[in-house]
């Protein structure tokens, strides 16, 4: 139990027997998972849907547990209900679906595919597109992102893309041009989607994939700072699931202010400024300033603050 309750909180003291018999709803069917009849999710699918009830079984009891005061019932309550938005985004392709639904997106674009079934095949919308040079599997375009958008250009092809997920060559010159050709091709009022934007380590984050690190990120968020501290017409956050994943959209942002060259910046450099270099936000932070947050939320939030 205590594994399961580490991603969201881990309760201190041992739960008393009167509150383990705590039930609630049983999940949704996932985003790229199946249900069956009655709403139940296959059976695929069951072991990291029951992962998901244990935690909110957890929460609710640890809510359960003392409320001394007023205060501290409010605070529980937005802990609880943060707990819960967090657990709606905790994939790169939870986050393009939620953009494709609450945007009404139609047409889609993946950079950087490699295995299909990783994200492109999850995402559900009405026209895709893939680009990979080397797929695990046929894909619509298999050449270089840069000969992509080289064919693009030859074509007279318009804007026509509202969504654009970008996971192709993890380094940070790369990135940045991939950034800038799939603006030229974003329809009004599109996103583009960086994965890899949060290194969890040095390791991580270094130039080349030497085949010994455990996750690599490469200098992606080298690239994500570059823009933040040079494109004030563009709205910019990472949203902290993922590894990191950078949301682009056109719109105004305060430019960071960084004060080295970009291809000096070090993983201590990051380290020291990482919430306000790559504006990180939670997924519970990122609904919100989507205004998809609870209105339960909402007041909690506003009494801790007002006291009303």
């Amino acid at each position: 139990m205590d594994e399961m309750i580490g991603t969201v909180g881990r309760i201190d003291g041992a739960i008393p027997a009167s509150h383990r018999d705590c039930r609630v709803p049983e999940a949704p069917a996932d985003d790229g998972e199946k249900a069956g009849p009655e709403g139940r999710i296959s059976s695929h699918s069951h072991a990291s849907s029951t992962a998901r009830q244990q935690e909110m079984i957890a929460l609710l009891c640890v809510f359960r547990l003392s409320l001394p005061g007023r205060f501290t019932y409010i605070s529980r309550m937005t802990r609880l209900l943060e707990s819960w938005h967090s657990l709606t985004l905790r994939k790169r392709y939870h986050l393009l679906n939620y953009l494709v639904r609450s945007r009404g997106y139609t047409r889609y674009l993946e950079i950087g595919v490699r295995n299909p079934r990783i994200t492109f095949n999850r995402i559900r919308v009405a026209r895709k597109e893939a680009v990979d040079p080397a797929p695990l599997a046929p894909l619509g375009h298999v050449m270089r992102s840069d000969d992509f958008f080289s064919m693009m250009d030859a074509n007279g092809r318009a804007a026509e893309f509202d969504l654009v997920f970008i996971d192709g060559l993890h380094l940070a010159d790369q990135v940045e041009r991939d950034v800038e050709n799939s603006l030229r091709y974003l329809s009004p009022g599109g996103t583009i989607v960086l994965h890899d934007c949060n290194p969890p380590n040095e390791e991580a984050q270094a130039e080349f994939f030497d085949g010994t690190q455990k996750v690599w990120t490469g200098t992606v968020w080298k690239a994500w700072a570059k823009l933040r501290a040079t494109r004030a017409d563009l709205s910019m956050c990472v949203v902290d699931i993922d590894l990191g994943c950078g949301v682009v959209q056109r719109g105004s942002q305060t430019c960071y202010p960084a004060p080295v060259q970009f291809d000096q910046m070090t993983y201590r450099f990051l380290t020291s400024n990482r919430r306000e270099l790559l504006n990180l936000v939670s997924a519970a932070q990122f609904l919100s300033l989507e205004g998809r947050t609870s209105p339960l939320l909402k007041v909690s939030e506003n009494v801790l603050l007002t006291g009303r």
